[in-house]
């Protein structure tokens, strides 16, 4: 099956002259595939022959001029003193600002499996935040939360191509990846390092307590875990026993039937009867 493509929309772009003060935002530059050695030689190289011929992409949010696009580009005319012309795009907030990048960046041809999983889960998660409003009280809107989940993975899912479910898994696939250190983030987006998409799920419901730097410490993070949650049901488990007990032992005193007479009034009135 070919794969969609998703529409860009940032109102229309206008070039300017280079412009010195440009700001990178780093949870922006976070949706930028990281290059490899490869791509950031030849990407050097090019400059210094050829100069930079594409645009920066900026958004000016009232008071600085920031990067969309072109943080690569941008680093290495910072280095080399290389003058550049920009391109400036309208965008409402920074959430739009984000949606236009990972669009723009799902439309990349050389993406790795990892960056196209990783992009996608960052684009479902950013549409839940953003639709999410202001939540005063967490508990009243569950409801209307997990329903607006389910219409975000259906929008992404009919865009892409992808099943509903493969969409929630990159929402926590890109979860656990934001818990990894920069390197080794970068090293998997890229291909050069291979760990199971699971294991970095995983990271999104048993979040380290500072960013993991290397495969080792995420494999003993993943069993510290593991053993965590083995302890729990244990402990859950000998709760249970000890429960069962009590109400043999109730059962005795007062007889089967009385009890089950006193289970059915309590249970609908619990709230009258607590302490």
């Amino acid at each position: 099956m070919a794969k969609k493509k998703l529409g860009l929309s940032g109102g229309l772009g206008k070039f300017r002259e280079e412009i010195k003060e440009l700001v990178i935002l780093s949870d922006l530059q976070s949706f930028i595939p990281p290059l490899t050695e490869e791509e950031k030689g030849l990407l050097l190289e090019s400059i210094k022959s050829e100069g930079i011929r594409e645009p920066i992409d900026i958004w000016h949010d009232g008071e600085k001029n920031i990067i969309v696009d072109g943080h690569n580009r941008y680093n290495i005319a910072q280095e080399l003193g290389v003058s550049f012309k920009t391109k400036e795009h309208k965008f409402e907030s920074i959430e739009g600002v984000k949606e236009w990048m990972l669009k723009k960046q799902l439309g990349r041809r050389n993406l790795t499996d990892a960056n196209r999983s990783y992009l996608i889960g960052l684009l479902y998660n950013n549409r839940k935040e953003s639709k999410g409003g202001d939540r005063r009280s967490q508990r009243n809107n569950d409801q209307s939360s997990v329903s607006k989940a389910k219409n975000t993975a259906e929008l992404i899912a009919e865009q892409t191509g992808m099943s509903i479910r493969s969409i929630k898994s990159a929402g926590e696939y890109a979860k656990g990846i934001d818990e990894l250190d920069g390197e080794l983030k970068s090293k998997i987006l890229i291909g050069k390092e291979k760990i199971p998409k699971s294991d970095i799920q995983k990271l999104s419901r048993r979040k380290p307590k500072q960013k993991i730097n290397n495969k080792a410490d995420l494999d003993k993070h993943l069993m510290d875990s593991m053993n965590s949650t083995i302890n729990g049901n244990s402990k859950i488990s000998s709760n249970k026993i000890s429960v069962k007990k009590k109400i043999v032992q109730i059962i005795e005193e007062v007889g089967e039937d009385v009890f089950l007479e006193i289970i059915n009034e309590v249970i609908p009135q619990r709230e009258n009867y607590r302490s």
